[in-house]
């Protein structure tokens, strides 16, 4: 989870976002403080802008490069508004019980 400090881009973006990693779930070392995420920009319908200043947890696959390659139609979400699922996600990453309950809906 992280925020935004470069924007990507509106519409199909103009590229990679750059985010300040604030907390780290699983998957990425525990010392990372910057990294670069490929949106998707320019070729993919499942493209997610990453707004400069607004917070972000991202799903992902760590490149050679150091990038993060953002996964098509992922999980990803702006924690802006899913503040309960981000709880959640903190729950189960350190071995608590996760209970969510709400609507689920597709947005794609």
């Amino acid at each position: 989870m992280g925020k935004v400090i470069e924007d990507s881009g509106r519409g199909f973006g103009k590229g990679p976002g750059r985010m300040i990693v604030e907390e780290v779930f699983h998957g990425l070392a525990k010392d990372v403080r910057e990294v670069i995420v490929d949106t998707g920009a320019g070729f993919s319908c499942c493209y997610m802008r990453l707004q400069k200043g607004e917070r972000y947890v991202i799903y992902g696959t760590r490149e050679d490069s150091g990038r993060i390659r953002r996964n098509s139609c992922s999980f990803s979400f702006a924690v802006t508004g899913n503040e309960a699922l981000l709880s959640a996600i903190r729950d189960a990453e350190s071995g608590g019980t996760a209970r969510l309950v709400g609507k689920v809906e597709l947005k794609c």
